[in-house]
């Protein structure tokens, strides 16, 4: 499985956010915190400290301030946006991820299984040492499955994983019905930093998520604390989320 963070945006509003409440806003302030953010992070949100070490620490200060904030006022962290592709997840795995849905938003779009063929017993890194599709097993004991059988009457025809009607063959809808839940699959998702707190604190490695899914969960919050050193994994467990 790879996880990208494609992007990390809105750092500059989410910090102008804590300036509000008290009334010490203004455009000059606005101005400067917009043009730290600019200078200390590259076009993907990544914080960098190749600038001058009065604007770094300016930066860090910030940021360190409004962590003391944004935790206990999920609104304040919800300004971040985070940006994240998958490639390989097996599919009962995305299927609990996919139940996050609502917390992005319903931002994810997902490899589909009806648009796309897969190819015969493929699985997820995490399943590929440890089960066997009913395909391989009869391979493994050079049991050789006939390309069509009688059942019923009727004729099936073999395709991924199992038979399906003849006269069906390039019929996915019935092809998916064949699929098993190990097969890896693809899915790019947003969600801001409040919500992803909570689905972190759901499906981390000290739950009982699927293990591939607390992969998952690790690696992105492995991610957002590269890319922005002070969201550690404390941060992100400490911000506050209905």
């Amino acid at each position: 499985m790879k996880v990208q963070l494609n992007s990390i945006t809105n750092i500059d509003d989410a910090l102008v956010t804590m300036y509000f409440s008290r009334g010490t806003w203004n455009w000059d302030l606005d101005r400067e915190v917009r043009e730290t953010v600019e200078s200390c992070t590259d076009r993907h949100g990544r914080y960098h400290s190749s600038v001058a070490a009065d604007v770094r620490e300016k930066y860090i200060k910030t940021m360190a301030t409004w962590l003391k904030y944004a935790p206990k006022h999920s609104t304040m962290a919800s300004f971040i946006g985070l940006s994240f592709t998958v490639e390989g997840l097996h599919r009962a795995g995305q299927d609990d991820w996919d139940a996050h849905a609502k917390r992005m938003d319903n931002r994810i779009i997902r490899q589909s299984t009806r648009l796309g063929t897969l190819p015969e017993d493929a699985k997820s890194d995490y399943y590929k040492d440890k089960i066997l599709t009913y395909h391989e097993a009869m391979t493994i004991l050079g049991i050789e499955t006939p390309d069509e059988i009688e059942y019923d009457g009727k004729t099936y025809v073999r395709v991924h994983d199992g038979y399906v009607l003849k006269g069906m063959e390039k019929n996915r809808d019935a092809h998916r019905g064949l699929y098993h839940l190990a097969f890896p699959s693809n899915f790019i998702f947003e969600i801001n930093l409040a919500q992803f707190a909570h689905v972190y604190r759901m499906r981390n490695d000290k739950g009982g998520a699927n293990p591939e899914v607390k992969q998952l969960a690790e690696q992105c919050m492995s991610l957002i604390t590269a890319a922005q050193p002070l969201l550690t994994r404390d941060v992100v467990m400490s911000i506050m989320t209905d």
